[in-house]
């Protein structure tokens, strides 16, 4: 960890820049940009966060039920589990390793078949994306990019809602997400 805040801290990285997310393939997401400036985030690499704001309590209850409700909905092809990528430390929405359509590239070392987390404290996610799709996120200025390179360039941070309409459009980051991961598209 200590080699990466190093490598991070010399190439001051901007992790708003979308140089490197790819066009290309599938995409799921139809997103405009969003009506605010990106939040302030906090100054270290990991755990990659953004500073909390202050929100109502319905919107991050909303926000929170995002993918137990997703889960629910799945027939069982998604299940709830802690995040492995988080430490174990809030519940994670993941496909069903076993599922025919699975995209090849959700048997990832690192994320395995996680498709989200919401960070507790913060409010902010991180989601599996496809590049085109992470693409338009960071693009506009929904998210960013998460830094670490080894990490699947579509395992984006998404900023909290701060309201329901927000909150809404995070419900779609999440199942474009799903899209992706699964193999199924599912609708908005």
């Amino acid at each position: 960890m200590t080699k990466i805040r190093l490598h991070y801290i010399w190439t001051q990285e901007d992790l708003t820049d979308i140089g490197n997310l790819s066009k290309e393939g599938p995409s799921y997401l139809k997103l405009s940009p969003r009506q605010a400036s990106r939040p302030a985030i906090m100054s270290r690499i990991m755990p990659q966060r953004q500073i909390p704001e202050s929100v109502d309590p319905s919107v991050r209850d909303a926000l929170h039920a995002l993918i137990h409700d997703i889960a629910a909905k799945s027939e069982g092809t998604l299940e709830i589990k802690l995040s492995h990528t988080e430490g174990l430390s809030t519940d994670g929405l993941y496909a069903d390793s076993k599922l025919p359509t699975l995209n090849p590239l959700a048997n990832d070392k690192i994320l395995k078949t996680e498709i989200a987390h919401v960070h507790p404290v913060d409010n902010s996610l991180h989601v599996w994306l496809s590049e085109a799709d992470a693409r338009l996120v960071v693009e506009n200025g929904w998210g960013q990019r998460f830094p670490l390179k080894f990490v699947h360039p579509g395992w984006a941070m998404v900023y909290a809602p701060r309201n329901m309409d927000e909150v809404a459009v995070v419900n779609d980051i999440i199942k474009a997400g799903v899209s992706w991961v699964t193999g199924n598209p599912v609708s908005a």
